[in-house]
């Protein structure tokens, strides 16, 4: 997925204007809200009532005549007065239920709610708003991922790439690889293991068994092999093969003996390389050899089958003793990666071989 740098100017600037939409309409929102509390103040204000001006009681009315009555009753029962005959005055007329409403009452009914939420349209504004939002932010995402191309993945064509130890210009030769190049392993794992180049009048031969040396670093431990290097050439044509029995070992170093020390065994690790791929030089009786070795493992009751790793390896062989019936003594050191080892002095296992 690109970055947000790498997606096209146009995507940007519909970006822009969709932000740009949804802050207007939210601005509007904002301002209609203000000018409806506005109103709703006014239309409160115009609604309250005003009080009522305080009514002071009319004075009292002057005293006629003397102020003590000498005949209290007589103005309210005079002589010749029956209290039968009187009919008692009236009753009040009660208030109505329902006074009618004044102007200022109907207003403050029609508005019960002055403040409350935003109407419609302020809803509808809101939502707008949330809608353009997301669409800028789907246009963002969108432009960005398909403005920028991919970087192509190595590994999703199904060829392997030539890992760190592989022959790759800038890099170092004798680094150990992880992976096996495609070119490297188009020979069926196994199918020359067998077979040799016949030595001819000026051929050579040559092989041995070298100290343990550290195969792989891991997280916790060592993986250390003891290699064992077999080369033969007839001056054109070379092959090799390489045998590397492994063991997973708890030490700082490559024991001299792995099963004395307590090493746990893992499967045994072959490979086989013949020219152009292996490239074998001689001085004299000196033999040289250097190629990226593809291995592989015998599982039981099946075929070998490749691991899917390489090792840069280089082996020097050189006679350590006069030859006899053909054969002589060999004196040597083998390089895989960065760490090497020389040669067990057994001419039993470590020797020259010759026409």
């Amino acid at each position: 997925m690109g970055t947000a740098a790498d997606a096209q100017p146009g995507t940007w600037i519909t970006v822009g204007v969709l932000v740009g939409l949804a802050l207007a309409l939210l601005v509007g929102v904002l301002l209609s809200g203000v000018l409806h509390a506005r109103r709703a103040a006014r239309a409160r204000r115009a609604a309250t009532p005003a009080p009522a001006p305080a009514v002071e009681p009319p004075p009292p009315a002057p005293v006629r005549g003397f102020a003590d009555d000498d005949l209290p009753g007589f103005l309210d029962q005079p002589p010749g007065w029956d209290a039968g005959a009187a009919s008692p005055p009236p009753p009040a007329p009660a208030p109505p239920d329902d006074a009618p409403r004044t102007g200022s009452t109907a207003a403050s009914s029609a508005h019960p709610h002055p403040d409350g939420p935003p109407g419609r349209a302020g809803t509808l504004g809101l939502t707008a708003s949330a809608v353009l939002l997301v669409a800028a932010v789907v246009v963002a995402a969108t432009g960005g991922s398909s403005g920028a191309t991919p970087p192509a993945d190595p590994g999703a064509s199904g060829t392997l790439v030539a890992p760190t130890g592989a022959a790759t210009p800038g890099l170092d030769p004798a680094a150990p690889t992880t992976g096996a190049p495609a070119e490297s392993t188009q020979t069926p794992a196994g199918a020359l293991a067998l077979t040799s180049v016949p030595l001819a009048a000026s051929g050579i031969a040559a092989t041995a068994t070298f100290q343990g040396l550290v195969l792989e670093q891991r997280a916790v431990g060592l993986t250390v092999t003891r290699p064992s290097v077999s080369v033969s050439t007839d001056g054109r044509r070379s092959l090799a093969h390489v045998r590397l029995p492994t063991w997973n070992c708890l030490t700082p170093g490559p024991p001299a003996d792995p099963m004395r020390a307590n090493c746990v065994p893992t499967p045994t690790e072959y490979a086989d390389l013949a020219d152009p791929a292996l490239q074998v030089s001689r001085d004299g009786a000196r033999v040289e050899l250097v190629g990226l070795f593809p291995t592989y493992t015998r599982p039981k009751g099946g075929p070998p089958v490749y691991t899917g790793r390489a090792y840069q390896l280089t082996a020097a062989f050189t006679p350590d003793g006069p030859a006899r019936e053909g054969a002589a003594p060999a004196a040597g050191v083998v390089r895989i990666g960065v760490d090497s080892a020389p040669a067990v002095a057994d001419p039993g296992v470590s020797r020259l071989l010759y026409p």
